[in-house]
């Protein structure tokens, strides 16, 4: 009679419902884990117990019913899926947001986007994510239990019966498995810390239990599956690459404003307390002097909020053809010209320029455009001088985009057209202008890594243009007591929501003069903020715009009473008080940094900036600094000659600080940024490619790669002989338990003589082999070929040989297989046959399995002995019964 091995239990035993409620908890627990390690992205309040419920409810459900019924799989998944999302309606519905995605969705999801884009990890999710999350958990889990069900196996432990649903076969087992442990992958892509150690160990040996107990039998196959399971989700987690972000943030910035953007100056504060060193973009220009690089203009001032101004070219131009704003909407300079005309009283140079004479000197314009081409001094302090453009001359700077991602493209001030030297890596016929600035956006679109363009810029708007104004005529620099008394291009840059509050009315009090133009008023709001000493840079300042509704000038209010703030307290107020003087103003947001000719200049995360620009006929938007501090602080005063200036200021600045610690470390952040690239940050900067292989050999990734793979072939290494030393516990556990005490003890003794290369078919040509198929025969031949050379060997051999036989062929055995195939109701009977005797061999007493066990330790003493090293160790790490 054939021996039985040790199988899995037949389907729809009690074992295998068992089997199948196991692996259902197991997946609950590897789902808490998966679900705790996402707390690095997402704060775990108000969401993490919700979505651990609706997992464990779809899981166990599904499993349970599985188990416990003969339901369809359909029906099975049906319900379970129904109880996890009545959970999440019950609490979605009960919020009233279901109200609002129904009225208004694309609302809702905007600001599921802008919140997603523009948060720092660990974000505090609001409750419209909470939702969303919770959703995205239940039709996961729903779809880990379908991947389960549909590879289980279906099979019948009696026969003649149908199939019943079984055990999870092992490979839905382990997609079911690896798919819950998936989420955790996130963490490492979208930030630069790991999971924590103590999870991944969690996680990692909850699949392998899962896969272990979906296999089909204690064998090599099972082992394998689990080992397999283990390698791959160690694998998974090794091999994700490190973003490099210094600071904490994301590898990937966001640009302040967009659609996803609520209120871009709140955006832009919320940027720059996060203080990344993320290098956002690189660029390289034909010029040494401050950089102001837009994103966007804000113009609209409206309950206390500046809004972008986002309407798009009205001729639908894009950034590829090139565009010069010559008046202030974008429309022609009719008007313009005309009054040059007028005020020149027809005047023309040789070249035919408009040439007008002012008080200062003299200006030219030119006769196309009314554009400011060129000025001559004839009162100054550095003498006799003539400035003047080519009105076709254009600068050039070389952008190319690293970790910012921006549906607004960052253009250098002045910029007039967009170009690039790699065919399909930019498009410039993807971004268009808008109406009324030198800025873009993308329709859908964002900046990528990689993204490489080269900007020409118009000279006067691209150059350090706020003086040059002194030599226009004074009409041109008139100020509008009201709105209305503007053009109606300007207007719009005039308006201001209700009255101004005593504080800055009183400033606009002080400012004001019968005599003063828009440079003049420019100039003294420059220095009242900058120069008098009066205010201090602070970026923990507050900022809170449009906070209380019915006053709009709150944030402003606090500012002038504090006198402590950040770039947008400093131009948001200086806008406030100019357009208040009748100048017309906007407010700019982008980046500051100080052009450096051809050395590449890295514009990093916390270099974000906003500054006010004031409107003068003939010469457009120029930009005003009154901030005393920050990038646009460090741009100004960087001095001609670039870097050794910006070096002396640092050093100065470092040498001057407080010794307590806190400006201390702002003057050496401050040296560090005016310090020249490392190699590897130029490498980033000018091939993303090269910079992530560069990043790669840097050491940390690779040494974590390499510890958990190594960590997993351990793993694998050992995992036969830690089923080979399950399959002895099990063995010795029935042997002791006096269920088929002797052939559990039997089949230990072979395997013992498979490991140690003793068992017939294993031995050397020519050896005795088994003249039959029974105990008795395999230990002769056993004797004849040496394997057991001791008299104690022998006798162990003898006895476990003739144990097995007589539990093989007693009448108590047949008795109790007969059992098996009569009613219950006729076991009894048949029972009461059986003599007192008998039954005593079938049930041995506990010194007879003591005897059993110690023959099995003497067989395998004696084996052991007489092997080599190399047998002694292939018979630990690689048992040859395993592979059986």
């Amino acid at each position: 009679m054939a021996d039985r091995r040790l199988r899995a239990p037949a389907s729809g035993s009690p074992a295998a419902k068992l089997l199948t409620v196991a692996i259902g908890v197991a997946l609950s627990g590897l789902w808490a884990l998966s679900l705790g390690a996402l707390t690095a992205l997402l704060t775990p309040q108000g969401w993490w117990g919700t979505a651990a419920a609706i997992s464990a409810v779809v899981t166990l459900l599904a499993c349970l019913g599985r188990a416990a019924t003969r339901t369809p799989r359909w029906l099975v998944l049906t319900v379970a899926g129904a109880a996890g999302f009545a959970l999440w309606i019950a609490r979605f519905a009960g919020s009233g947001r279901l109200r609002e995605w129904i009225s208004a969705p694309a609302e809702q999801a905007s600001r599921l986007q802008g919140e997603v884009l523009r948060g720092v990890a660990p974000l505090d999710p609001t409750p419209l994510l909470q939702d969303v999350v919770l959703l995205l958990v239940w039709a996961w889990s729903l779809i880990v239990v379908a991947v389960l069900a549909a590879f289980g196996r279906r099979r019948s432990g009696v026969p003649g019966v149908p199939g019943v649903p079984g055990v999870p076969g092992v490979p839905g087992a382990l997609t079911a498995a690896l798919l819950v442990a998936l989420p955790p992958l996130f963490v490492p892509l979208l930030t630069n810390e790991s999971p924590r150690t103590g999870v991944l160990v969690g996680m990692v040996t909850l699949v392998a239990l899962i896969t272990w107990l979906a296999s089909a039998r204690v064998n090599l196959f099972g082992a394998a599956a689990a080992g397999c399971a283990v390698a791959l989700a160690a694998g998974a987690f090794a091999v994700v690459p490190e973003v490099r972000a210094p600071s904490g943030n994301r590898g990937v910035q966001f640009a302040p404003v967009g659609e996803y953007v609520d209120d871009v100056t709140i955006e832009l504060a919320r940027d720059l307390r996060a203080g990344s060193t993320t290098p956002v973009l690189t660029y390289t220009s034909d010029q040494e002097q401050a950089m102001y690089i837009r994103l966007a203009t804000l113009s609209t001032f409206e309950g206390g909020t500046w809004l972008p101004d986002d309407a798009p070219d009205a001729a639908g131009l894009t950034v590829g053809e090139e565009r010069v704003l010559v008046s202030p909407n974008g429309e022609g300079a009719v008007a313009e010209l005309a009054a040059l005309q007028q005020l020149s009283n027809g005047q023309r140079d040789e070249q035919g320029r408009i040439f007008i004479e002012t008080p200062a000197g003299a200006a030219w314009f030119s006769p196309s455009s009314g554009r400011l081409i060129g000025i001559q001094s004839a009162v100054s302090a550095r003498g006799d001088f003539t400035l003047e453009y080519n009105e076709n001359e254009r600068f050039v700077a070389n952008v190319s985009i690293a970790a910012l991602r921006s549906s607004w493209l960052p253009l250098p001030n002045g910029a007039t057209q967009v170009g690039t030297d790699r065919a399909g890596a930019f498009d410039p016929g993807a971004w268009a202008w808008t109406a009324q600035a030198s800025t873009a956006m993308s329709n859908g679109g964002m900046t990528k890594r990689g993204d490489n363009y080269r900007v020409s810029l118009d000279p006067w708007s691209s150059s350090p243009t706020r003086l040059l104004p002194g030599w226009l005529p004074p009409e041109l620099l008139r100020v509008f007591p009201t709105p209305e008394d503007a053009p109606s291009g300007l207007r719009s840059y005039l308006e201001l929501p209700g009255a101004l509050p005593p504080s800055l009315a009183g400033l606009t009090s002080a400012l004001s003069g019968s005599d003063l133009d828009r440079i003049d008023i420019a100039f003294r709001l420059e220095q009242y903020f900058r120069q008098s000493g009066q205010f201090t840079y602070d970026e923990a300042a507050p900022y809170l715009p449009g906070a209380d509704p019915d006053s709009p000038y709150g944030v402003m209010d606090a500012f002038l009473t504090t006198k402590t703030g950040y770039c947008v307290h400093f131009a948001t107020t200086f806008a406030t008080i100019a357009r208040s003087l009748g100048v017309p103003t906007r407010v700019a947001v982008g980046y500051a940094s100080r052009a450096r000719g051809d050395t590449r200049v890295v514009v990093r995360g916390k270099e974000l900036h906003a500054w006010p620009e004031i409107y003068v006929d003939t010469v457009g938007w120029v930009p005003f600094e009154p901030t005393p501090g920050g990038a646009g602080f460090r741009a100004e005063v960087g001095g001609a000659s670039s870097q050794d200036a910006e070096e002396a200021a640092a050093r100065e600045a470092l040498a001057s600080a407080e010794t307590d610690g806190e400006e201390a470390a702002e003057a050496e952040g401050l040296a560090g940024e005016m310090s020249p690239l490392t190699d590897e940050e130029l490498a980033r900067t000018q091939d993303p490619e090269a910079a992530e292989a560069a990043s790669a050999g840097g050491g940390a990734p690779w040494v974590a790669t390499g510890v958990a793979l190594l960590a997993a072939i351990l793993l694998l290494t050992a995992v036969p002989m830690l089923l080979r030393t399950l399959r002895r516990a099990l063995r010795v556990r029935a042997i002791r338990s006096g269920v088929d005490p002797a052939r559990a003890a039997w089949a230990e003794f072979v395997a013992v003589l498979r490991d140690y290369r003793r068992a017939p078919g294993q031995g050397a040509v020519g050896a005795s082999v088994p003249r039959a198929q029974t105990p008795e025969a395999l230990v002769a031949a056993l004797r004849a070929n040496g394997a057991l050379s001791t008299e104690g060997g022998r006798a162990a051999a003898d006895r476990l040989a003739s144990a097995v036989s007589r539990e093989r062929y007693a009448p108590a055995r047949q008795q109790t297989s007969a059992r098996q195939q009569v009613p219950a109701k006729q076991q009894q009977p048949a029972r009461q046959q059986v003599p007192a005797r008998q039954h005593s061999r079938a049930q041995p007493a506990g010194e007879e399995a003591a005897q059993l066990i110690a023959d099995l330790d003497t067989v395998r003493t004696e084996l052991r002995a007489g092997s080599s090293w190399k047998g002694r160790a292939r018979a630990r790490w690689i048992p040859a019964s395993v592979l059986r």
